[in-house]
Order: C-alpha cells, then structure tokens, then sequence
C-alpha cells in the first residue's frame, strides 16, 4: 500500500508524492515513490480516453439498467398485485352486469376499489423513493464527466472519485480497477510516456544530497 507523502525543494516548492508503506518504514520494499500529480493525471487521463467512450458508456448503462430491474421487488410485486385487484374488480362488474348482485358482492367490490386505489398510493410512493432512470438519463449522466480539464484538481477529484476503485502500481505498468463490472485497464509506464509526455524519471522525488 502506498501512502501520501510531501517534500520541500531546495527552492521552497512544496513536492507532492505516493510512497510504499513498507518502504517509508524502511521494511525492504524497493518501491520507488512516484509524483502524485503524475499519477493522478495519468490515471484521469486514462479514463477519459478509454473508459469515457461513446460504446462504454452505453455497455455501462446497459449493465446499470440490468441491475436497476433486479435488485427491485417491491414494485413489481405492488404493480402485480394491482393489476389482480384490478381483474377482480372487472369480474365483479361483469357478474352485476349479468344481474347478479348481491350486498356481499357490493361489499367485496368496494372493499377491492378501496385496495386498488392504496396499492396506487403505494406504486407511486415506491416510485418516488426508487426512482427508475432510463438509459438516455444514464448515458447523459455519465457524458458530461467527458469533458473537462484534466489538469484541473476539481475535475481530477470527480473522476477519480466516481470512477476510480483502485490503483496498484509497479515498476513498469499501472493497473486502474473501476467501479463497474469488468472494469479494470493495465498500461505500461511506457505507453503512458509515449502518449502523455511524461518523463518517468521525474517521477521520482530528487535524489537528497549526502
């Protein structure tokens, strides 16, 4: 596990820095530390580009909308329970068209109107508590982290902390796990070099005089 760490520079510039715990407390760990702005705008960067993607995003809403429907049982349970009391109060009405009427037939059809309009009550409350999202609100929710500064902290800070569950990093490749199924990325330190323009050997803290 690496932990936060800060240094000051010979100019009085305040350093920012992961560091391994093991290595902090000088257990044996080789880790090198690495610049937290580096690592935090690379794992951002990452995401926008391969994990903000048009056909991600709508695999994510899919996936959202799968789970949406099956971890929700109250309300299809009121709604088919509605939708009987409904049936019964339509078998009533068509026996007292056919002329059978009776005071328990009025009693048992004001009883099921009386249960119909709760269990509408019920439905809607259910609703409001749990509300349904559609895949176009999901799809628009997620889009607009598409766009926005990656070296800005604020923006930093929504992505990583909407999307980003961990970060494990070795010496030649990160490996980002997000929160959503299957949603883990490697990339070698390399690639993040030759497409970001970072020189990995500033992303260690300067050597510290003798």
């Amino acid at each position: 596990m690496m932990i936060g760490e800060s240094g000051t520079s010979h100019t009085g510039d305040k350093h920012y820095y992961y560091k391994c715990a093991g290595a902090k407390r000088k257990l044996g760990c080789k880790k090198k530390s690495v610049k937290k702005d580096f690592i935090e705008r690379a794992a951002v960067i990452l995401t926008v580009n391969r994990v903000l993607r048009d056909e991600e995003i709508s695999r994510i809403a899919d996936s959202i909308l799968a789970l949406q429907a099956g971890e929700d049982t109250t309300i299809p349970a009121l709604k088919k329970q509605l939708a009987d009391t409904e049936r019964g109060i339509e078998n009533i009405l068509n026996a007292i068209q056919q002329g059978v009427l009776t005071s328990s037939t009025k009693e048992r059809l004001e009883a099921l109107e009386k249960q119909r309009d709760n269990l509408k009550i019920a439905v809607l409350q259910a609703e409001l508590q749990k509300p349904k999202y559609t895949k176009e609100q999901i799809v628009s929710w997620i889009g607009q982290f598409k766009y926005g500064d990656v070296n800005s902290r604020e923006y930093q800070k929504r992505i990583i902390d909407t999307f980003v569950n961990s970060l494990y990093l070795f010496d030649d490749r990160l490996v980002i796990t997000y929160n959503f199924k299957g949603g883990t990325e490697t990339i070698t330190l390399k690639d993040v070099e030759a497409v970001y323009g970072s020189d990995l050997k500033a992303m260690s803290p300067p050597l510290k005089n003798a």
